[in-house]
């Protein structure tokens, strides 16, 4: 049974004033004796009625000044966006916020931007992630605005950067260039297993015999390291999406100034 004010006033008032037991108010109310108590426990401890919670959620609070200020400074520090600042929040300040809180914060201040092009998910993601490093490797290119081509290797299970490098032109060279780097750098724990790049000529050789096999240099490279070539969809970008976000990320970052060779 669900209790109005009134009957919260009636059951203190016999237990305390008139010396009912709580088991007697209990069945008279059709709640348990354990309720019965706390509404006497809160009563004799403050002095006062409890007064009933009303329902639903509690209003939209506002956001304080000290607040304000402290995800700016992370902001300013750590160069991200609202996930990275709220996550610190929460594991270094103990502030408990939302992502998009903070969001709506950095917008207000103009450190953050809604995407006009950005559209709501009609279907259920699903997620492609290699489950252990070195599985799968990403590797593209991209032409950065000061007319430079960056070559990026990137991990598909945990997204980091393996290695990068700035040419002025496209070339196979450059992308052996890199996997002999992450060879060399991580080579120890595994070599990678598998790779996937575009259709573009440093990955692909577009004259091939009658078995469908070609003379390129990338495509005999990893044959010989035993790493199995991955091509992406033609015309779908998104197979090495992750991989173009850091690129977004990287033209937005490279040219400060602590990124400045």
């Amino acid at each position: 049974m669900v209790l109005s004010q009134e009957d919260i006033v009636q059951i203190v008032n016999n237990v305390v004033k008139h010396g009912f037991p709580t088991w007697r108010e209990a069945e008279k109310k059709g709640v348990s004796q354990r309720r019965v108590q706390q509404l006497v426990k809160y009563y004799r401890e403050h002095k006062e009625y409890p007064v009933l919670r009303k329902a639903g959620r509690k209003p939209k609070g506002g956001c304080s000044r000290e607040l304000y200020r402290k995800i700016i400074r992370i902001a300013r520090r750590r160069k991200c966006g609202a996930v990275q600042i709220a996550k610190e929040l929460r594991n270094n300040y103990g502030i408990k916020i939302g992502n998009n809180k903070v969001h709506e914060i950095l917008k207000v201040v103009g450190m953050a931007k809604e995407e006009a092009k950005k559209r709501v998910r009609k279907r259920d993601w699903v997620r492609y992630e290699r489950e252990y490093p070195l599985s799968a490797l990403h590797i593209d290119w991209y032409h950065n605005s000061r007319g430079q081509w960056l070559c990026a290797i990137e991990d598909d299970a945990s997204r980091m950067i393996l290695a990068a490098g700035e040419y002025p032109r496209r070339s196979t060279e450059s992308v052996i260039t890199l996997m002999d780097e992450v060879i060399e750098k991580y080579g120890h724990i595994k070599l990678p297993e598998s790779i996937i790049v575009d259709h573009g000529a440093e990955f692909y050789g577009v004259k091939r015999d009658k078995h469908g096999n070609a003379d390129h240099r990338f495509e005999q490279y990893c044959k010989d390291k035993g790493i199995k070539i991955i091509y992406c969809r033609v015309k779908h970008p998104q197979t090495n999406g992750k991989l173009e976000r850091w690129f977004r990320e990287y033209e937005r970052r490279r040219w400060e100034a602590r990124f400045s060779p």
